[in-house]
């Protein structure tokens, strides 16, 4: 019997959107109350691995980061410039990791002229390589799955919630996705559906599947996946991302691979604040 290689690849390109990153002066004449107060609301990447470069830089979004000063709890990690953008709606964070940095949760701390606020850092230890990323070989028979059309496992996710349209920003109405009568509306398929059809999958005999990208969207007809506007998070009418790491899991334990991979030009869309 022909062994297969357990293997996850994930190729993802940067979004780039046409935001200002011109440092912000302070606000003049401004009171230092909590309405002028910064918020944080997103840091992209969400996290940070030791050990893969000496050196990260975050986005941080959210209100009046106007920034004066940043600094993090951890010895080993320094902030070695920010820079703002002209709204306050965006702040990118310079970060410098030493050569005996260790795992844990990194406090920064975010100063302004009418306040201060924190975000966190987590830090983690890279998986072991040995027995994953071997990649693709002539034997090997591809699946090309698009999630949304494919089988729905979990009918809770079919319409986005309020609170997850208000959250990410979104284009979306809540309530207003989910119509299998319209060609462009999402249909239901999610990551648990596809994770019970793997047996399946493998009775037909494939190796690998390959997804159309599963990162969140940003528009009513974006159910294929082209729409990006958060390429850290999984779409929420596909489930969540444990939901893609159990699907990831459970695929290698049936010796099926994953292959995803993504272009920047076919991003479709881009967040302006």
């Amino acid at each position: 019997m022909r062994t297969v290689h357990i293997t996850t690849i994930l190729i993802a390109m940067t979004i780039t959107c046409d935001v200002s990153t011109t440092r912000a002066m302070p606000q003049t004449g401004a009171p230092a109350t909590a309405a002028n107060a910064p918020v944080v609301n997103k840091v992209e990447p969400p996290n940070w691995w030791i050990g893969l470069t000496p050196e990260v830089m975050l986005l941080i979004s959210g209100r009046h980061l106007e920034a004066t000063h940043v600094l993090c709890n951890l010895p080993t990690l320094k902030v070695s410039r920010t820079q703002s953008s002209g709204n306050g709606n965006y702040l990118f964070v310079w970060l410098k990791l030493a050569a005996d940095a260790k795992s844990g949760t990194a406090i920064c701390r975010v100063t302004t002229d009418a306040g201060a606020t924190t975000f966190e850092l987590p830090l983690s230890n890279r998986q072991l390589k040995l027995g994953k990323f071997q990649g693709l070989a002539p034997q090997d028979v591809m699946y090309l799955i698009m999630p949304d059309r494919f089988a729905d496992g979990d009918p809770s996710n079919d319409e986005l919630r309020p609170s997850e349209t208000a959250a990410n920003n979104s284009q979306m109405a809540a309530g207003a996705t989910f119509d299998r009568s319209k060609p462009r509306a999402y249909h239901g398929g999610d990551l648990k559906g596809l994770r019970e059809h793997l047996p399946y999958l493998k009775d037909l005999g494939v190796t690998a599947l390959w997804l159309t990208p599963v990162v969140k969207n940003g528009a009513a007809q974006d159910y294929h996946g082209y729409g990006a506007v958060d390429l850290y998070d999984v779409d929420p009418h596909l489930g969540t991302l444990a939901d893609y790491r159990g699907l990831v899991a459970a695929a290698h334990e049936q010796k099926l691979k994953i292959f995803s991979i993504s272009f920047r030009t076919m991003w479709g869309r881009c967040i302006r604040g």
